[in-house]
């Protein structure tokens, strides 16, 4: 196991034993991912400080209630020009570039990456009982339930399924 995935393994598995001491529960987790989604396509702001990261013309109440109740990232940035790359990164902890991902990734059979060391994988070892599941667009290989997703919705690309 990597150094990076045994230190979010730890915290992980830590921050499972201190909401279960304050609330005898672990908290959701719900990560949303938008693709061509401008940074300011909200109706909430991504940053207080900054007027323009918030879009008077959108209307997106769900989201923006999920956003001020949650955790956002507001400074994060693409690791990549198109979505694969990004979904590679934000699954395996890693820029698209040390996982062999730099562009669109029909063709990718698999990454430089150990299994062992994904999302779902990870979260469900630093706190065991938790489901993770996989709704919508996938766009990447191995497919979910190879990384330690328990439920999966089906065909997981664009148009036509399949990838």
């Amino acid at each position: 196991m990597s150094l990076k995935a045994s230190v979010v393994s730890s915290v992980l598995f830590g921050l499972c034993f201190l909401r279960l001491a304050t609330a005898n529960q672990s908290p959701n987790i719900i990560l949303i991912l938008a693709d061509d989604q401008e940074w300011n396509a909200l109706s909430t702001l991504a940053d207080p400080d900054i007027p323009q990261s918030g879009s008077p013309y959108f209307q997106t109440p769900n989201l923006d209630q999920l956003a001020q109740g949650g955790m956002r990232f507001s400074w994060a940035y693409s690791g990549g020009p198109t979505c694969s790359p990004s979904r590679h990164a934000i699954q395996f902890g890693r820029s698209p570039a040390s996982l062999g991902i730099v562009g669109y990734a029909k063709n990718v059979k698999s990454v430089k990456a150990d299994n062992r060391d994904a999302l779902a994988t990870v979260l469900k070892r630093g706190c065991p009982g938790y489901i993770a599941a996989h709704f919508g667009k996938w766009h990447m290989m191995p497919l979910p339930e190879d990384l330690g997703f328990d439920v999966n919705d089906g065909p997981n690309g664009n148009e036509g399924g399949g990838f």
